[in-house]
């Protein structure tokens, strides 16, 4: 086992959690009232309060905010330096990640990426971000 922390998946979040897992697929919550999609998973639709079903996203976005860690805490510290990114997925939703580059200078704002799934120790599904088509 690493030291690295695993997220801790709520009843709310296991669909998310488990097509990541299974599918290596990331996916965003779509109410079935309204049509909004949201994204950290959540119990009902923050919209109209309807219900939500999990789908497949394509993972695609833009970097809309990022930071580069240089003090990791506990755990992290074999990955510093590293980005970690706010991204405005295609779909609508923004999700954040570690932005998995050997170029850190390449990752700014507007920047596209794309999904990835690092798949850990303990068999969970890490979603986190690379550059795609070199980041353009």
């Amino acid at each position: 086992m690493s030291d690295r922390p695993l997220p801790k998946v709520t009843p709310d979040a296991e669909p998310y959690w488990e097509l990541l897992r299974e599918q290596g697929t990331r996916s965003v919550q779509r109410c079935t009232a309204c049509g909004s999609v949201q994204f950290y998973p959540r119990l009902l639709c923050v919209g109209c309060g309807g219900p939500v079903e999990q789908v497949p996203v394509s993972g695609r976005g833009s970097v809309y905010s990022f930071t580069v860690v240089h003090r990791p805490p506990a755990g992290f510290a074999d990955m510093a330096p590293y980005a970690v990114a706010l991204v405005d997925l295609d779909e609508g939703t923004r999700a954040m990640g570690r932005v998995v580059t050997d170029d850190l200078e390449s990752v700014r704002i507007g920047t596209r990426v794309v999904t990835i799934v690092e798949k850990t120790d303990e068999g969970e599904a890490l979603p986190q971000f690379a550059l795609a088509d070199g980041g353009h």
